[in-house]
């Protein structure tokens, strides 16, 4: 197991968790949202190829409409 901040929360994550994964988990699944690891924006097309590490953090931001 590793341990991975997702949005200021430790969570414990299998050792081979791709990111479309931790999507999944975190209930995020449905949602239109931007993915940052240690600070660097990850496009959504690489999510499914994205392994997580331990102690990585994990911003998981949505969009918020306005005017």
């Amino acid at each position: 197991m590793l341990k991975v901040s997702v949005n200021n929360q430790l969570i414990d994550i299998e050792s081979d968790t791709v990111l479309s994964e931790l999507v999944k988990i975190t209930g995020f699944a449905d949602q239109m949202v931007a993915i940052a690891i240690n600070g660097e924006f990850v496009p959504k097309h690489q999510y499914e190829h994205t392994v997580l590490a331990s102690n990585d953090t994990i911003d998981i931001v949505k969009p918020i409409g306005g005017g």
